[in-house]
């Protein structure tokens, strides 16, 4: 039988250590957030499953962290770290990573060997690259990598099947693959603030639920998501100069006020579903967002040339 020891101070770590060394019938749930360290604990050869040492001043991960085969939850955000372990791999148990608000360079490759993760975290890091390998996370739901300075999203980004959180706004992005379009069961896409100059078609993201676009001001090609995707119930896109958006039917757009003053001379062309007479509605928007009757606006456009 397994018995899971909680410690929530350095006192009681420092009191109870010595009795859990090596002990395999016990697992330790460690929780020291908010406890200034401005050093990582001595925790050699002890058996922990839960590591919280978030909101706190360390500057590097030991080697020795390695060592916790049993470990499944990782928080170490809010720190000052600036390299990993490259044998970050050896924790094959690890479910949950966070390492937000560090200054993490570089993701060791080595680290999506982790075939069991589910939530990886790097938010507000000084990230470049994510690994051509990150593809083989093949169990992960939750990837969240907004401000960094990543570029570039590799295309092995499709083999993540499970995926259905990612974020990546605040960045340098400019292009996606088209790979994009393999992750089924993705509900949420946010790629705000970032140097888009591509948007592939979106033709295959049946579980789509939210897409931010916002301040992607360089984005030349129109955003096209397939009239087959009837699921998506909210959209926030800033548009740029005269880009049209073309989207199925969703339940609600949200435009964030500078999108509305952007969209005052432009249209979102919304397809209807397959099954019905192909045809598209025109929605104005000019600060509110109006359904006007199709064959007069048609008319109006033909009129001034705009169509």
């Amino acid at each position: 039988m397994v018995t899971t020891i909680k410690i929530n101070n350095i006192n009681d770590l420092h009191a109870k250590r010595g009795r859990y060394i090596n002990r395999n019938d016990v697992i330790i749930d460690l929780n020291l957030q908010n406890k200034n360290l401005s050093f990582f604990p001595d925790l050699e050869n002890l058996n922990i499953y839960k590591l919280y040492l978030y909101n706190n001043k360390i500057p590097s991960v030991p080697d020795y962290i390695c060592n916790f085969i049993k470990l499944e939850f990782l928080n170490l955000s809010n720190n000052q770290i600036i390299v990993l372990p490259e044998s970050i791999h050896i924790l094959t148990s690890l479910i949950s990573i966070n390492l937000d608000n560090n200054s993490i360079i570089t993701i060791p490759e080595t680290l999506t060997r982790l075939g069991k993760l589910k939530s990886l975290s790097f938010i507000n890091n000084n990230i470049e690259n994510i690994p051509e390998t990150i593809g083989n996370l093949i169990s992960l739901i939750e990837l969240k990598m907004n401000r960094n300075s990543i570029s570039y999203i590799p295309e092995s980004i499709g083999d993540l099947s499970n995926l259905i959180h990612f974020t990546a706004g605040f960045n340098k992005i400019s292009t996606l693959p088209n790979s994009i379009n393999n992750l089924l069961k993705l509900s949420f896409l946010e790629l705000n603030d970032n140097n888009l100059l591509y948007f592939p078609k979106i033709d295959g993201l049946d579980s789509l639920q939210k897409l931010l676009l916002d301040n992607n001001r360089e984005l030349k090609n129109k955003i096209v998501i397939s009239s087959t995707l009837l699921n998506i119930n909210s959209i926030n896109i800033s548009i740029h100069n005269t880009l049209i958006t073309e989207i199925s039917r969703p339940t609600n757009i949200t435009l964030s006020s500078q999108t509305m003053k952007d969209l005052e001379d432009n249209l979102i062309i919304i397809n209807t579903p397959v099954d019905t007479k192909p045809k598209k509605l025109f929605l104005f928007v000019n600060m509110t967002l109006d359904i006007i009757n199709i064959s007069r606006i048609i008319d109006e456009k033909r009129k001034n040339r705009l169509i």
